[in-house]
Formats: C-alpha cells, structure tokens, sequence
C-alpha cells in the first residue's frame, strides 16, 4: 500500500485520479498527524510526502514515520529549492529519491509505479 501525504488537497485529488485504475492500494491524507496514525495501523509499503507543508516539513514527518515503519521506501515531493537539504537526506538513506512539483502526471505515476514494483520483488510470502 502507499500513504501519499500533501496538505494540498487539489493535489490529492489529482493522485486520486491518477491511481482509480491502477492495482496498487493507496491512502491520501492532507494531515501529517493522521499520517502518523495511519501508519501506526497499516502496513504501508511506500510514502509520498510533500516536502513543504504548514504543520511539519516532509523530512520531519518521515523521519517520524520511519520511526513507526522503518522499512517503507520514501519518497518526497518538492517544488521548491530545498535540493540540498533533500540530498543530505537521500545520502544519509532517510529517504529514497524525490520528485519534483509540479510534477508531469506520466513520469509520476511510472517512477511510483517503479518503486512499488521493487518492492514487491522483495515482500516475503
């Protein structure tokens, strides 16, 4: 499953769309906070987080997250010049890559596509 957290709703919506036809189970929530609480209950296998929202930074929030779920692959959203902070982050392997915003619908949804694939190649049964 993937958590997709952005304090967007627009942008929410439009990853609702995007992901109504693919077989890949999602959560959406604006509300790091409820985030933190959905991965307290489920077992969620990818995270995309905005990286610029009011309550709490996409980096704070994983780094939370990772606490509850440490093995979910993450992934955050920027469309602001945070690069360095973001790339201190992927060197210290708190999170996996990220994708730039406004992103083109395509690439989007292939890239998570990507990833949750890999992911799936390695799920024990």
């Amino acid at each position: 499953m993937i958590l997709f957290l952005d304090d967007e709703v627009n942008v929410l919506k439009s990853i609702e769309r995007l992901y109504r036809r693919k077989n890949i189970p999602i959560i959406t929530t604006d509300c790091p906070f409820k985030a933190l609480e959905i991965l307290k209950n489920e077992p969620i296998e990818i995270i995309v987080s905005d990286f610029r929202m009011q309550k709490m930074n996409g980096l704070e929030f994983l780094k939370r997250a990772s606490e509850i779920q440490p093995n979910a692959v993450k992934i955050i959203l920027s469309g602001y010049a945070e690069e360095s902070l973001i790339e201190q982050a992927i060197a210290s392997n708190d999170i996996h890559e990220y994708l730039l915003k406004p992103f083109e619908q395509d690439y989007f949804v292939d890239r998570v596509q990507d990833v949750y694939n890999e992911v799936q190649k390695y799920e024990c049964v």
